[in-house]
């Protein structure tokens, strides 16, 4: 295909400034690694041949499509490259860009290329399986005009055109057939949906990262189940079911597997090898270096990731009936007596092993035994009338409370000595008061009611009677 310089030029500077419309993004992730080089096939010595723009594969070879001249002119090839027959038709294409063999072994020339957006119809050129003559379908696009370089025929003889726009942003139209195409009338197009085509960076085509946005060419498999568009840098495959390509090619999922087509200057023809395993490519001359001929192996699809568990979707238990329900149920059932069993023989088990308190019966809770003296604390009570206190476990600060009589503090800060001296009061026998150094614990008080009797001779002996504010000097 021939590129103006000022169309080339505003592709190049546009590829920075447009913004692309809304569309499935076409590319699969980069394969790893640097791409394989395609395996030359072989160079075209044919000068007719030097801008080579549609290829088709055939049983003994390829039929082919260039660029420009006044008549229109397809070419059966060799497996080498060379020309076995060329077929002239004195019919004058406007730009022919691209060639599809239906199964009946039509050979249609797709007559859609427009570089200066000029023209008001496109056209397909249909070729005689015998190559006996050539008749023209015109068609019209609904909303302007478009170059394009592709055509994907479907088996149901509808075709599909992809565009290809000088943009820079990626983005191709599909366009199909609104009804057969009537030879020698006007047919109308319609819209079918975009394609956007990112960046790869697959080297060696000659316009650079724009090259890898702009769809060059097409084909579809013989048996209808595959569709191959291509680009200066880069092929995509996509699986098609029940004929139907428009389908396969606007839904976002799957998306295409891609496959780099490395190192051709100016590749605008694809197709797919007789029996399907190789992609065929041809790219035209560029400089010094000839038109020429590669084959690709096609790239895998990737394996499918795993599906994450959507957690605001059904559970498992969405598949449940009504006669699992009830045996969940009864289930928790058995479960919620067996550990209310369990629970009430691990209270009576505990129960049991504890020890009692003396003189407590067991109609107190109905077991026997004396509970456990770390649970409970019981009151300080004389031993005999030595007045001495079986302290036992109580700890001292049990026994901290007021003394009988009038209810005030006897020797508080301001307070007097009224009433008899409680015989609860802190005297320990090797016992501090809390907070107190350890202390020799004083002398039992003589026994009996009265005041001497509770109160020394000596009045002054700060071992019985503390002074005003409550500390306890050392006895002397």
């Amino acid at each position: 295909m021939r590129v103006p310089g000022i169309v080339l030029l505003s592709a190049l500077i546009s590829a920075s400034l447009a913004v692309a419309a809304p569309g499935p993004v076409m590319a699969e992730p980069t394969p790893t690694g640097e791409p394989a080089p395609g395996k030359k096939l072989c160079k075209f010595s044919d000068q007719r041949l030097s801008e080579i723009s549609g290829l088709a594969a055939t049983e003994d070879g390829y039929t082919a499509v260039a660029d420009g001249g006044d008549v229109l002119q397809i070419f059966d090839l060799s497996r080498k490259c060379t020309v076995k027959q060329a077929h002239t038709f004195q019919q004058n294409p406007f730009d022919p860009e691209d060639l599809a063999i239906t199964e009946d072994g039509t050979v249609w020339v797709a007559d859609i290329g427009d570089n200066n957006l000029e023209r008001e119809t496109v056209a397909l050129w249909k070729i005689a399986s015998d190559r006996s003559s050539a008749s023209i379908y015109r068609m019209t696009y609904p909303d302007g005009e478009y170059d394009a370089e592709a055509l994907l025929m479907q088996p149901d003889g509808k075709p599909v055109i992809v565009t290809k726009d000088l943009d820079g942003a990626g983005v191709a139209r599909i366009y199909i057939a609104k009804s057969p195409l009537k030879e020698g009338q006007s047919v109308p197009l319609t819209k079918a949906g975009e394609l956007k085509l990112a960046s790869t960076g697959t080297a060696g085509n000659r316009f650079g990262v724009v090259g890898q946005k702009l769809v060059t060419g097409g084909t579809v498999s013989a048996d209808g189940t595959r569709a191959v568009l291509r680009t200066y840098s880069d092929a995509y495959e996509w699986k098609v079911a029940k004929g139907d390509v428009v389908a396969a090619l606007t839904k976002a999922k799957p998306r295409p597997v891609r496959t780099p087509l490395p190192g051709e200057g100016q590749g605008e023809a694809i197709t797919l090898s007789r029996d399907g395993t190789q992609f065929i490519t041809a790219t035209e001359a560029v400089g010094q270096a000839p038109a020429a001929m590669f084959s690709y192996t096609p790239n895998k699809p990737a394996p499918p990731k795993p599906k994450p568990r959507d957690a605001s979707g059904p559970g498992w238990f969405s598949g449940l009936d009504l006669g699992d329900i009830k045996m969940i149920i009864a289930a928790l059932g058995v479960l919620g007596l067996v550990l209310v069993v369990l629970g009430v023989w691990g209270i009576k088990r505990s129960r049991a092993a504890l020890p009692r308190r003396p003189g407590r019966s067991e109609d107190d809770d109905g077991a026997a035994g004396p509970p456990p003296t770390s649970r409970r604390r019981r009151r300080a009570e004389p031993d005999d009338a030595t007045a001495e206190l079986n302290l036992g476990d109580v700890r001292f600060d049990d026994l901290r409370h007021d003394p009988p009589g009038d209810g005030r503090d006897p020797w508080g800060t301001g307070g007097s000595r009224r009433g008899p001296l409680p015989r609860e009061e802190p005297w320990r026998r090797g016992e501090p008061p809390v907070g107190r150094a350890s202390r020799p614990a004083p002398r039992p008080r003589p026994s009996g009611n009265s005041p001497r009797a509770r109160y020394p001779d000596d009045d002054d002996d700060t071992r019985y009677h503390p002074p005003a504010g409550g500390g306890w000097p050392p006895p002397r």
